[in-house]
């Protein structure tokens, strides 16, 4: 009998510290916005500006899931197996001169819709539609600035009904939610709210559009704030709790090293609240020779990115000028997270992109390609 009190004991702290922590988790998550490991491949998502780059039609797409998974005792958490999932879809229409393809690139349109949920608990929907223009300099080495602006709504859905902690719980394993001392638990119903969401970005582009077969250097350093007009997130009537700026610096370089070989270098930092992720990393990526078939690739991507005190990341792809494919897997380096949890962090994502109506006249170029996956 002493025994199964003990194995009793031992699953009900394992679950109450789980659940304790996805709640830091979905509240980190409220204050935050979630990031892509392949950032790059996020499109507008990551920066407006971005709409000014795609020298054609493009649809881009990424998702992007992380586990949380129980062993041992917390198998019997019925909370085990959740993730966090997030999704993006992004349509750009370049605006140029005119109808012709080759014609000056004044700037883009995009359309960005997106999904961020764990589970049932929490999810986040959001639509943007925004523009960006293009000032363009330079005679010997086309250089330009491309200034992007971004609104739209945000729908923020929770169900505090699967969370099951707070002085709620008590020691046998039961739970009343109106004796919880927290608002959100002791509400105890689904809560939705929708919010202006405003974001704003500007990217700087060095030998833009090069022939990424001949020898040459491109650079790119793009800066973003988001939740501009730090909407209203709290769903309590009378209530405030304002969404924090969210801050964004994104930069790499491509070099051509070899005959078939580019290395681009890159980086990325993000501050969203409390919360801020400093990545850097490398691709190299090899040139296939070029070609019109749609689906045989033109280029082969292997890359490997650390997430300062937080993952290391493995990254493949590969592409043509008519499609590109990524695949990128992080491994949680956190232990202390791990082991108290069950959150092992690990995820993987899937990002794509098509563009439509390539000329013959640009075959070896692309207008964003530092990396492209």
């Amino acid at each position: 009998m002493y025994y199964c009190q003990i194995i009793m004991l031992k699953k009900f702290t394992y679950n109450f510290l789980f659940l304790y922590l996805l709640l830091l988790q979905i509240r980190s998550m409220s204050q935050s916005d979630p990031a892509f490991s392949q950032f790059y491949a996020s499109s507008i998502y990551l920066n407006p500006a971005i709409a000014g780059l795609e020298h054609r039609f493009a649809i881009t797409g990424i998702h992007r899931s992380q586990q949380v998974l129980g062993n041992g005792e917390r198998n019997s958490n019925p909370t085990s197996g959740t993730s966090y999932n997030t999704q993006s879809l992004a349509i750009i229409i370049p605006w140029h001169g005119s109808k012709d393809e080759e014609a000056p690139q004044r700037g883009g349109f995009g359309i960005n819709v997106y999904h961020a949920g764990a589970g049932n608990t929490m999810n986040t929907l959001g639509f943007s539609f925004g523009g960006a223009y293009n000032l363009k300099f330079g005679s010997s080495v086309p250089q330009n600035f491309t200034f992007g602006l971004q609104g739209g709504i945000l729908q923020r859905n929770i169900d505090p009904n699967s969370l099951r902690l707070g002085s709620g719980y008590d020691g046998s394993g039961g739970f009343n939610a109106s004796s919880s001392t927290d608002e959100l638990i002791k509400s105890n119903q689904k809560m939705s709210k929708i919010m202006p969401d405003i974001m704003a970005g500007v990217l700087y582009y060095y030998n833009a559009g090069r022939n990424v077969y001949a020898p040459g250097i491109s650079f790119y350093l793009g800066l973003v704030a988001g939740h501009l007009n730090a909407p209203n997130q709290s769903p309590f009537a009378g209530k405030t709790d304002k969404l924090s700026t969210t801050l964004k610096f994104h930069s790499g370089i491509e070099i051509h090293i070899a005959k078939k070989i580019n290395m681009s270098p890159n980086v990325f930092w993000i501050k969203s609240g409390s919360n801020t992720a400093f990545t850097l990393g490398t691709t190299l990526t090899y040139l296939i020779p070029d070609h019109d078939e749609y689906f045989k690739p033109t280029r082969l991507v292997f890359g490997y990115s650390y997430r300062f005190a937080d993952a290391m990341i493995f990254q493949f792809g590969f592409g043509s000028k008519y499609y590109g494919l990524g695949f990128s897997y992080d491994f949680y380096t956190n232990d202390f997270k791990k082991s108290l949890s069950g959150l092992t962090g690990n995820a993987y994502e899937i990002s794509f992109k098509t563009t439509l109506h390539i000329s013959k006249k640009s075959k070896k170029s692309s207008k964003f390609h530092t990396p492209l996956m």
